[in-house]
């Protein structure tokens, strides 16, 4: 997550040295809130650099002008104390419906990275790996895709988060991820959709496939061993924002059209799945 960090600087410190402490105790915060594996925010660092042009009585309201917007696009807030300026920020975020934290303790540890199941091109377990090692080399894992339909024969595609750290902002399958270690194929395809999409739903497996394709805005390569599930679902969505940015339900004939038109906006995987739905006469 984003997490932006907001505390008095101005509010209870009448002296250069009393601010500096305050910037001091964000500053810290922020490596805290890294060390849990997110991306931390100081939204009056930003303003720092008007101090010398605007002069001290100025300063207060750039802070707040130059603060807020970077606040803004933040996922959290942290609140490490209340001042006239960290209350606007906790109001406005509040306001956007986005979370408040008020400790380090509350933030979720996201530092420990999940682990990938290795495998050979049968399909066995060779072993563990850090998720970005294994993109990074290459080596083949396992996955999962998931495809779900309703009762109009449309499917069910999302949207990245564009904050994902690969194949950000592509258009894919309605889930896809990674079996955790002594978890089935299916277990997966099952938490995925919970936790992606908030919606359970019965899922048929109906073919595996292997592919290997680049991302080359990351530099990360995709190599999976990957398990395809079919379900049907009615209901709404309830979208884990994190990993994904939106969803469209589309009939497959205009999904194929698309794809035609604008191939580079779909996931390579998601690609191989229709065309191997085409041929097995699912589609």
């Amino acid at each position: 997550m984003l997490i932006a960090i907001a505390g008095p600087y101005f509010g209870n410190a009448s002296t250069a040295s009393e601010r500096q402490h305050n910037l001091d105790v964000m500053n810290r915060a922020a490596l805290s809130v890294f060390k849990k594996g997110h991306t931390p925010v100081v939204g009056v660092n930003n303003a720092l650099p008007l101090f010398k042009d605007l002069g001290e009585n100025e300063l207060h309201h750039a802070i707040m002008q130059v603060s807020i917007p970077a606040v803004g696009v933040c996922d959290a807030l942290l609140l490490l104390g209340e001042s006239t300026g960290a209350c606007m920020e906790r109001d406005f975020m509040l306001a956007n419906g986005k979370e408040v934290f008020r400790s380090i303790d509350e933030i979720p540890d996201w530092s420990v990275e999940e682990q990938v199941v290795l495998v050979n091109t049968d399909g066995k377990e060779l072993g563990l790996m850090p998720k970005t090692e294994a993109h990074l080399k290459g080596y083949l894992h396992k996955a999962i895709s998931v495809i779900v339909f309703n009762s109009k024969g449309e499917m069910l595609i999302q949207q990245r988060a564009y904050t994902k750290y690969h194949w950000a902002g592509i258009w894919s399958n309605t889930v896809c991820s990674h079996p955790r270690h002594n978890e089935t194929y299916s277990e997966a395809a099952h938490r995925r959709v919970r936790e992606e999409l908030g919606f359970e739903t019965p899922l048929k497996e109906i073919f595996h496939f292997i592919y290997k394709a680049k991302d080359d805005s990351s530099g990360l390569t995709e190599h999976e061993y990957d398990t395809v599930f079919t379900g049907t679902y009615e209901g709404d969505c309830q979208l884990n924002k994190d990993e994904v940015e939106a969803v469209e339900w589309i009939k497959p004939d205009a999904l194929m059209k698309d794809i035609a038109v604008h191939p580079d906006k779909y996931s390579f995987w998601f690609k191989i799945i229709l065309r191997e739905m085409q041929q097995r006469g699912d589609l």
